[in-house]
């Protein structure tokens, strides 16, 4: 991220790299809002009610063993 600043207006130019589209965007909006917070500390509760200020912590679900995925068993065999 390039942050520079001329006359009251902002000039940002991210570079993100990996992840699909709509994860690109997330991390923009994250990093453009820690931006503004370290600017001006008063942004942040304008910026928490938009639900910018957060991260989502849901992670993948690990594999289990003798599984094939989380939770995908093989068939049943009876015989």
């Amino acid at each position: 991220m390039i942050f520079t600043e001329t006359a009251g207006t902002l000039d940002l130019e991210f570079t993100v790299v990996g992840g699909g589209i709509h994860s690109q965007s997330e991390c923009l909006a994250l990093a453009l809002t820690k931006a503004l917070i370290l600017m001006n500390p008063k942004f942040e509760s304008t910026l928490a009610a938009f639900g910018l200020v957060g991260t989502d912590d849901r992670r993948n679900e690990a594999k289990k063993l003798g599984l094939y995925t989380a939770r995908v068993r093989p068939p049943y065999v009876r015989r």
